[in-house]
């Protein structure tokens, strides 16, 4: 049964430009005196493009390393690998600086699809109203997408890669601190994505918005530092006006998984249906330092059910699951069954047989 989207995703995918008036080529052997529109007369900068195409139009880069741009109007720039799959990219296209959205694109749709971004800031700048979509994309050892102060609309970041660590890096590198910080925006949807690597919180919710929904995602080996301050997904829900969702999510040996704090009362705030596994010793898989009690019910802790074949009782199991939380958290039902209705997809799904399925799948 495919996965349920709601009218909040739609509105995202909507909202990515669909009425493409053209397409501007750049390559690494281009001119930028050439018109774009052909790959056999490419530009060489993102930027020259970006100043000869019209709102909606397509930039497509080639492989090969590049220079980021001022964006100012609604572009979808996509890079070599957009839209292949993201295990068996082939050369990709590498931006070496920042895209940024200049004031001029308030409003405006921005879709970036298919890039790799290294020791950068991959995207920045306030654009007010603006929608924007990041799919298929490279986060290598890349520094956080800050967006506070951006007053954007809608961020939407789907099927990509956010590493820590650059590609190839050797064993002891060190790694980034944070993926996402998330503020100021009025929808942002974190979906099927996989986060690695971090030393702090791979996403950290720290200021105003609506809605925050992160969902069907893998985290591994974030917040290794096992800071107490910090968590695979941190949370401070006080600006945070109608909903924040932790779901569908697999988190792997990271100290401390999920961290709320702040308002929760008043608004939807849920951790549910995650499957947490390799808890680190003397780690919470759940904090909530926030006085009103957490939902984080049918979540899966990976817990022993079983001593020599035997079954453990209802109480003992209760009892490991309660020690893996830290705070007012309410984990009853959990499920007990670790098994991933997904498969090799991103995420977790509880199987069907489990009472913590949503009712629609039931």
């Amino acid at each position: 049964m495919p996965r349920p989207l709601t009218h909040f995703l739609l509105l995202l995918l909507v909202s990515a430009p669909m009425l493409a008036q053209g397409t501007f080529y750049v390559r690494v052997s281009g001119n930028d005196a050439n018109n774009g529109q052909s790959e056999s007369a490419a530009k060489k900068t993102l930027q020259s493009a970006v100043s000869a195409a019209k709102a909606g139009d397509i930039i497509d880069v080639g492989p090969g390393s590049f220079a980021g741009a001022t964006l100012d109007k609604g572009l979808v720039i996509q890079g070599s690998n957009a839209n292949y799959d993201i295990a068996r990219w082939d050369a990709p296209t590498v931006m070496t600086s920042t895209v940024t959205l200049g004031q001029a694109a308030a409003g405006a749709s921005v879709t970036l699809v298919g890039l790799q971004f290294g020791q950068i800031t991959p995207l920045a700048g306030t654009a007010e109203n603006a929608n924007i979509t990041i799919y298929n994309c490279k986060m290598l050892g890349s520094k956080p997408i800050i967006t506070t102060g951006t007053k954007w609309a809608e961020l939407f970041l789907t099927a990509s890669v956010l590493d820590g660590k650059m590609e190839g890096a050797k064993p002891g590198a060190p790694s980034a601190t944070t993926a996402v910080v998330l503020g100021d925006v009025g929808v942002a949807v974190i979906r099927e994505n996989v986060l690695r690597n971090y030393t702090k919180s791979a996403i950290d919710v720290a200021g105003a918005g609506q809605i925050v929904r992160i969902s069907y995602n893998e985290f591994t080996s974030c917040n290794s530092s096992a800071d107490a301050a910090h968590a695979a997904v941190r949370i401070n829900a006080s600006g945070i006006a109608e909903e924040i969702l932790v779901e569908n999510s697999l988190f792997t040996s990271c100290a401390t998984s999920v961290s709320v704090a702040g308002t929760i009362s008043g608004k939807t705030v849920a951790v549910q249906r995650n499957s947490f596994r390799l808890t680190p010793a003397n780690a919470a898989a759940i904090r909530n330092s926030a006085p009103t009690a957490l939902d984080a019910t049918c979540n899966t802790f990976n817990v022993p059910t079983k001593d020599k074949d035997q079954p453990l009782s209802e109480e003992i199991i209760k009892a490991s699951v309660v020690k893996l939380t830290t705070g007012n958290v309410s984990v009853s039902p959990s499920n007990y069954n670790s098994s991933d209705a997904d498969g090799d997809a991103i995420g977790f799904e509880p199987v069907k047989t489990t009472e913590c399925l949503p009712a629609e799948h039931k």
